[in-house]
């Protein structure tokens, strides 16, 4: 009976070799798993400082996405920024070699400031300047503007020499037209008046062909004194 029990023992032992070996073997040849499972489930084995390294490189890893995130903003708004100074600069280089073309072309041009200092000094000067050639001036920087103002003071200049007004810088053209009331020239003066008037307030610009029509009324009046 006890060789039998030692037989039983034995055979059982060698079985549990047996099957231990086996097991060894499986795992040794590699046994399908999970490994999205696996690897969450290693990942709780791991020690402390090992974990700690792991966080600070991923945190590390997060600050360098920042900050080439934001040094490619940076890079863009400087771009950016480039890109319309160089535009602006351009812009404004074009419309400085325009002006000085036009201006080298045109050696007659009249500035906006040279034109109300030649209609002050006639102002304050009328029977002394000599207003033809001013207008002559005027005609050829194409400044036709000036022109007609011009033409105007040369009307109030001839009034003035045959004494049918006085002439006086701070006067308005309603004032001259009362001095004329009981002259034959009055009805004329006042559609003159109307017209300069208008052309002096019109939102169009003043051209050759308006200037010529306005001349012409003007001569005529003069011719009627």
């Amino acid at each position: 009976m006890t060789k039998f029990y030692k037989i039983l023992l034995t055979n059982t032992l060698l079985i549990f070799i047996a099957f231990n070996s086996f097991c060894i073997h499986q795992e040794k040849n590699g046994i399908p798993i999970d490994e999205k499972k696996y690897a969450e489930h290693v990942k709780e084995y791991k020690y402390p400082r090992e974990k700690e390294k792991i966080e600070k490189k991923e945190k590390s890893n997060t600050k360098v996405e920042k900050s080439s995130s934001t040094e490619n903003l940076f890079t863009q708004n400087n771009l950016f920024i480039f890109f319309w100074t160089v535009v602006i600069i351009l812009v404004v280089a074009a419309l400085g070699y325009l002006i000085w073309y036009l201006s080298k072309n045109n050696t007659q041009f009249i500035s906006s400031e040279e034109s109300e200092e030649m209609l002050k000094n006639v102002e304050e000067n009328l029977l002394e300047a000599n207003i033809e050639d001013l207008i002559t001036k005027a005609i050829n920087a194409k400044n036709y503007e000036l022109a007609i103002k011009l033409t105007y003071f040369k009307v109030l200049k001839n009034l003035t020499l045959r004494e049918l007004i006085k002439f006086r810088k701070d006067k308005s053209n309603k004032e001259y037209l009362y001095e004329l009331f009981d002259h034959p020239a009055f009805k004329n003066y006042k559609i003159l008046n109307i017209e300069f008037d208008k052309l002096r307030y019109s939102k169009v610009v003043l051209n050759e062909t308006v200037f010529q029509d306005f001349n012409q009324h003007c001569t005529q009046f003069i011719a009627q004194l």
